[in-house]
């Protein structure tokens, strides 16, 4: 399964300390994640200096893109937040996302799009390899 990477990063420029998600963390994050899966990383998106809630974010349209065209099987992000800071955005996203039959996940938290708030309930959410959490 071919996944991509979407990174974001608000502000770059000066920042770091614990609370910065730098985009290499991001990316080695989301690597890791894919490897363990025994996925293929496709196309890395990263979109720096980018507000998270804006609904008009160009390589986040490009990745999901990739997914209607059949190019890539799914978005994976490092962080929850890192998709997007609005929940209508953020929803309507996955909704083309899975609509396309894509696949969403955020490597620090078990998602799933048929639950309220978004928690995995562990039965309704399969990957290809049969785990239930992403």
């Amino acid at each position: 399964m071919v996944v991509d990477a979407y990174v974001r990063v608000s502000q770059v420029g000066g920042r770091s300390g614990e609370r910065f998600i730098s985009p290499s963390l991001q990316r080695e994050q989301i690597e890791h994640w894919v490897r363990a899966r025994g996925y293929v990383l496709g196309e890395i998106f990263e979109e720096l200096d980018a507000s998270g809630g804006r609904g008009d974010r160009p390589l986040l349209e490009e990745a999901i893109a990739r997914i209607e065209r059949g190019d890539s099987q799914g978005i994976v992000v490092a962080k929850i937040d890192r998709f997007g800071r609005s929940l209508a955005n953020g929803l309507a996203a996955i909704e083309r996302i899975t609509g396309a039959g894509g696949v969403f996940a955020a490597r620090t938290a078990s998602t799933c799009r048929r639950t309220p708030g978004g928690s995995c309930c562990g039965s309704c959410c399969r990957w290809p390899n049969g785990s239930s959490t992403a």
